[in-house]
């Protein structure tokens, strides 16, 4: 922990003495700080929760004009947990969510194309404390309980952890010149960008996180990032250690403006156990996001350069995407069309590996419901429309289109395990669609109920590597329950 604290403390150093332009600002999803406009001081947001609880911003709560009118009971009682005054300068936040989820997995259980079924609930609780002291020192924890009920199979790693550490860190804040810097260190989530390489996955019910030490600092418009640190093991009835094989580091620039996000960023990832393959890689890439009007677009792509094995590696991934808000029609739909591409191993015996390695993603959010599919060795195409038939009902409607990158490369699933393979390459590259809907339903403020439905129909290259008897079709339903307190 020692030398990850002073290589990153030595990186921010430099890029800021060197730049003087670094910033706190790495736009994660969700993740926005909230403040309230000069033309409503009693404003709130209409989600304090983001994508990791130690974001949450329930500053709102300390505007004097702030009564709570119109607060149903649960909000009314997940703020009278927050901003407890200790003494002075010492105020504490309590929170946390309760999540239920029931699967119907037709086809597809353990995300593969295997002929098996599988009905069961997942039920996950994490609790949290925030502790400020002052402007300058934050502690906070946050302790996860995630089970597994009734599956007729082994579950998922990605399923159990009973009564585990998820996150723990202390922050130290601090102001040189007209830049403002967090140091933190300890347990961590990380979520990035569109959590396309980087996310907690919140849709496993373990949730992922690192142990190390990540640096911030924000200048103006520009955010720096850099952050070292190791992923955590998940043992189901264990304490959760740190998989001290394995480092990750990264640096992140990024620069926002109004409607439009830009980030440059340079992350490693290194293994170098002997027990396991041995890999050493770079990802380099460049993201951009913005809104002109009703019209949106994304762009995201990069290269991956190391080692894998005893071969050296060359991979690419490419991301496209152009949506159109229609806010003036009836349930103001809003249209997305994507492009996503990540490269294969094109020959196998030339001692160079193509296929682009996903990291730590959410492949979930982008390519199919059912996680048959992961960001490697992959083209894909989707179309996606969200609409709000009434108030307070989402409707998410996705279509996807998947092929190879190089046939004889194999499907990858999104946990980015190899669930089908032709070595022959004669299997053709179509592997099929998938369809995706779900209707999410604010039922409280702060309770949502989602019901969604998902089908898989496989193409040539499932056709010929269906084992006997085993569909290449999978179907998918499932029912899940969120409150936040």
């Amino acid at each position: 922990m020692a030398s990850k604290l002073a290589l990153v403390s030595t990186v921010s150093a430099i890029v800021i003495l060197s730049t003087g332009v670094a910033a706190e600002k790495v736009e994660l999803i969700n993740q926005s700080q909230y403040q309230a406009p000069e033309s409503a001081k009693c404003a709130k947001p209409a989600n304090p929760y983001k994508g990791v609880f130690y974001a949450n911003d329930f500053r709102y709560l300390e505007q004097e004009c702030y009564t709570g009118e119109g607060d149903d009971v649960l909000t009314k009682l997940g703020n009278s947990l927050k901003n407890i005054k200790l003494k002075d300068n010492v105020t504490l936040d309590l929170g946390g969510q309760y999540r239920l989820r029931w699967h119907t997995e037709n086809n597809h259980a353990g995300t593969r194309l295997n002929g098996e079924d599988n009905d069961f609930l997942l039920s996950r609780l994490r609790v949290y404390g925030n502790l400020r002291l002052g402007d300058h020192i934050r502690v906070y924890g946050e302790l996860i309980d995630a089970a597994s009920i009734g599956e007729d199979r082994a579950p998922r790693g990605i399923e159990v952890d009973r009564w585990d550490l998820l996150n723990g860190f202390v922050d130290i804040n601090f102001k040189l010149a007209d830049t403002k810097i967090n140091v933190r260190a300890g347990r961590q989530e990380l979520l990035f960008g569109q959590q396309r390489l980087i996310s907690p996955l919140d849709w496993g019910n373990t949730r992922r996180a690192f142990d190390g030490v990540r640096v911030t600092a924000k200048h103006g418009d520009f955010t720096f990032n850099a952050f070292s640190v190791s992923p955590r093991t998940v043992l189901p009835n264990d304490s959760n250690p740190t998989d001290t094989s394995q480092d990750f580091d990264g640096l992140s620039l990024q620069y926002n403006i109004p409607g439009h996000e830009i980030e440059l960023y340079s992350l490693r990832l290194d293994e170098d156990d002997p027990l396991r393959t041995r890999f050493d890689y770079y990802t380099t890439g460049l993201r951009w996001k913005g809104r002109e009007g009703n019209v949106l677009f994304e762009a995201e792509g990069g290269i991956q350069r190391g080692t894998f094995g005893t071969q050296a590696l060359s991979a690419e991934f490419l991301t496209l995407g152009l949506g159109y808000n229609f806010k003036d029609i009836a349930w103001a739909p809003t249209i997305w069309a994507y492009y996503d591409y990540a490269s294969g191993d094109e020959d196998p015996n030339d001692g160079v590996d193509g296929r682009f390695r996903q990291l730590f993603p959410l492949a979930h959010a982008w390519l199919g419901f059912i996680d048959l599919v992961a960001r490697e060795n992959i083209e894909a195409f989707r179309i996606s429309a969200v609409s709000k038939p009434v108030k307070g009902v989402t409707w998410v409607n996705q279509f996807h289109k998947f092929n190879l990158a190089e046939s004889q490369e194999g499907l990858f699933n999104a946990g980015g395990g190899r669930i089908r393979f032709d070595p022959t390459g004669q299997a053709d590259s179509d592997v099929g669609f998938e369809y995706d809907t779900f209707v999410n339903i604010k039922l409280l403020q702060r309770m949502n109920l989602i019901v969604g439905y998902s089908h898989f129909s496989g193409g040539d290259f499932i056709d010929a590597t269906n084992p006997e008897g085993v569909s290449g079709n999978a179907d998918f339903f499932y029912v899940q329950w969120v409150t936040n307190f």
